[in-house]
């Protein structure tokens, strides 16, 4: 029916992204450092501890 498209590649999309925006508002692309993107382990690992905090202090809140 078609061709097959390559896999997609999430950090070669946010670079595009990166340069599309710089480029639209007249800057260039930053070429520092960038931001280190949270691994889907350590995103989790993160909402898994704001939700046990939230609901510890739930459980404070009705005990008291």
């Amino acid at each position: 029916m078609g061709e097959e498209l390559p896999p997609f590649d999430f950090a070669k999309a946010m670079e595009l992204l990166r340069h599309h925006r710089a480029s639209r508002h007249g800057h260039k692309a930053a070429r520092g450092k960038q931001r280190r993107m949270a691994t889907r382990e350590e995103t989790n690992a993160a909402l898994a501890k704001a939700i046990a905090a939230a609901s510890k202090r739930l459980r404070k809140s009705h005990d008291a």
